[in-house]
């Protein structure tokens, strides 16, 4: 494959893509006061919460191209669900919150969403919002 790829001038590049800089001293000083404040808590009261986006009608950023054709794939789709995902330290605990565009998505029309094990919410552009947190936050601490 890479000989064909050589003699047909076909290269894997990215198509779009930023770069960044981070400021190792800040991360360092980050940790060591964060181990402080962990230290303080028991840990079953430690949980850790993420939230992250999938782009599910995103195309692939990567892809195999000629090297003279124009590296351009023209705007991605921006539409997404968001995912927030939380576990307690000690594994005791996890939970889900789903955010969407719409409160009835077609492709659950035939299931009732309190039924299943998931928080749910939506909003306009399916992104996570202040309300939509507290709400989730009260019904995780009911939960406790």
């Amino acid at each position: 494959m890479e000989s064909f790829k050589q003699r047909h001038k076909i290269n894997c590049n990215n198509l779009s893509g930023e770069v960044g800089f981070v400021n190792n001293l800040m991360v360092d000083n980050f940790f060591a006061e964060a181990q402080l404040l962990i230290d303080s808590y028991d840990h079953k009261d430690i949980h850790n919460c993420n939230e992250t986006s999938l782009f599910f009608k995103n195309s692939h950023k990567r892809s195999l191209v000629f090297t003279t054709d124009d590296k351009k794939c023209g705007k991605l789709s921006k539409e997404r669900n968001t995912l927030l995902l939380c576990r307690s330290e000690i594994g005791e605990r996890t939970s889900f919150l789903v955010i969407e565009k719409y409160a009835n998505p077609r492709c659950l029309k035939n299931i009732r969403i309190d039924n299943l094990n998931i928080s749910h919410g939506n909003n306009k552009k399916a992104l996570m919002t202040k309300e939509l947190f507290e709400e989730w936050l009260v019904v995780y601490n009911i939960g406790m």
